[in-house]
């Protein structure tokens, strides 16, 4: 029997402007019949976001990459089909979820309207009824309030929102093949579980799926088979589950609790609502309120916890912490100093003090600026004098290899993207860290060995961080207290412990359950 998708001898190698060569992918094969589910896995920067690419024939698009090999789709080679062909097939016959949906959307446009462009592109139909199809799309992964998600433009909405409208224009012209490239990384446990049900109702109706990812757990309740690719070779296939994966680790002992009597940073009666439409006469306003009167001290050297559902206000928090966003009422001091945007902008030793690691590195680098180029215009915008030295430091601490710095963004995983954004706040040494989902792009060797590093330099610098993620395993890992934000109010705020322990919330108790972690 013929497969659906057919990958033979792919290589994958990347030439510097200096006539350097890297292989990046060394004759990768494989194969996917219809209906299956075939799981790829390795470490961070190992080639499973290019393998995806070159699919969808679109790796020989990134600069200095050239691919060779063959792909067979339904039997006939598309591997050097023109470029009006691959239009007929993305999108329509194969789709893919990308690993950073920020970065997919156009953020002139609303969610809407871009998921209406993606039927009416492939499909014959009049925009009444794509608009129709489209908010049956939302609903189907989960985003009840239709109207509000059609009127949204991209930066309104958390990571995990637009992570599900992707998928939604991923299922929206009912496509043979669905390429989920890390999908649930930026989703919220019980989110994840929803979409990982979305998607296997998708496949029990004879769609085929690959499905990339760093967490076995998820990849056992849903592959056929998973391969490993590392180092650009698949290393390993299986079609046997793995072995279960390790237990939820015990809270790291090296580290040192906060100074108690210290606050660094006060947050008092923060809200924000955020309202959409009403831009005519005729057009409804809507309004969400993101955060309602939320109020927490972060002590010197704590790295506190926020934990929630998508959607439920953590990264609107974090963008009032650091001024990207202003508070509707509340106010935050960083010791006597009062913070809100206007400062941020006037005090630029504030920007130092208070950074921010953002959830999707790949919009905060300049895609025509080279990673070392990015470090030094820091450097040199904050007089750090021995910044070559200190780089050097931060990126073997990181595990990143110094050639990293001379590549683009788009030249690099997801992963090594998250750690160099790491790499570029290290470097001007803050006082407070706002980490917004930073680990969520990492393979689990990677991601041990950064918490490790993390905690670590706190130990040292007695830096605070606030650290926000969907993964309870994560905060109980990394965090001293936490917080649980549902519907933009704490819930639950206390010692890490002592809450996922003995949970008075019934959110944080569900997120616990849902993560397979009640203890």
């Amino acid at each position: 029997m013929t497969p659906l998708l057919e990958i033979s001898g792919l290589d994958v190698v990347y030439r510097d402007p200096y006539g350097k060569s890297l292989v990046l992918l060394d004759q990768v094969c494989f194969t996917l019949s219809k209906g299956e589910v075939l799981g790829i896995t390795g470490e961070s920067g190992g080639g499973k976001s290019l393998t995806a690419l070159s699919v969808m024939g679109l790796s020989s698009y990134l600069p200095g990459i050239e691919a060779r090999g063959r792909i067979y789709f339904n039997g006939e080679d598309v591997s050097l089909a023109s470029e009006r062909n691959w239009q007929n097939i993305r999108g329509n016959r194969i789709s893919m979820v990308f690993q950073q949906p920020e970065s997919t959307f156009n953020p002139l446009m609303k969610c809407g309207s871009q998921l209406i462009e993606c039927i009416t592109t492939h499909q014959k139909v009049s925009s009444k009824i794509a608009a129709s199809m489209a908010r049956d799309l939302l609903v189907r992964v989960g985003l009840a309030d239709t109207e509000r998600f059609m009127e949204a433009y991209p930066f309104r909405l958390s990571g995990g929102q637009l992570q599900r409208i992707a998928v939604a224009m991923a299922l929206a012209n009912n496509p043979v093949i669905i390429i989920a490239d890390e999908i649930t990384s930026a989703l919220d446990t019980v989110t994840a579980s929803q979409i990982i049900d979305i998607l296997s109702d998708v496949n029990r109706a004879g769609t085929a799926l690959i499905f990339i990812s760093h967490d076995l757990m998820m990849m056992q309740k849903i592959c056929d088979r998973i391969l490993v690719i590392n180092a650009g070779k698949v290393t390993e296939e299986t079609s046997a589950p793995w072995a279960s994966p390790s237990q939820f680790s015990v809270k790291n002992t090296s580290r040192q609790s906060a100074h108690a009597d210290e606050v660094v940073m006060e947050i008092k009666g923060i809200s924000k609502v955020y309202k959409t439409g009403g831009l005519s006469l005729f057009s409804r306003k809507n309004s969400h309120t993101a955060l309602n009167d939320v109020s927490f001290n972060l002590r010197k050297g704590e790295m506190l916890g926020v934990l929630g559902m998508s959607g439920s206000g953590k990264s609107t928090l974090a963008k009032i912490i650091t001024g990207i966003e202003e508070a509707d009422n509340g106010q935050i001091m960083l010791g006597l100093q009062k913070l809100n945007p206007a400062i941020y902008r006037t005090d630029s030793t504030l920007r130092k003090k208070v950074q921010y690691i953002f959830q999707d590195p790949f919009s905060v680098f300049n895609p025509f600026q080279t990673f070392g180029a990015a470090l030094k215009e820091v450097a040199n915008a904050h007089r750090i004098y021995d910044a070559n030295a200190k780089i050097s430091g931060i990126l073997e601490m990181l595990s990143l290899d110094p050639m990293l710095l001379e590549r683009y963004v788009q030249q690099v995983s997801g992963g090594q993207r998250q750690r160099l954004a790491l790499a570029r706040v290290m470097l001007l040494s803050p006082e407070v860290i706002v980490f917004d989902e930073s680990m969520s792009a990492m393979d689990t060797k990677t991601r041990q060995h950064l918490i490790s590093s993390i905690i670590r330099i706190q130990n040292q610098t007695g830096f605070s961080g606030v650290f926000i993620s969907h993964d309870p395993r994560l905060i109980y890992e990394m965090c001293h207290n936490v917080i649980v934000i549902d519907k933009g109010q704490i819930v639950e705020y206390g010692d890490v412990s002592k809450v996922f322990n003995n949970p008075v919330s019934e959110v944080t108790g569900y997120i616990l359950k849902a993560s397979g972690l009640e203890m």
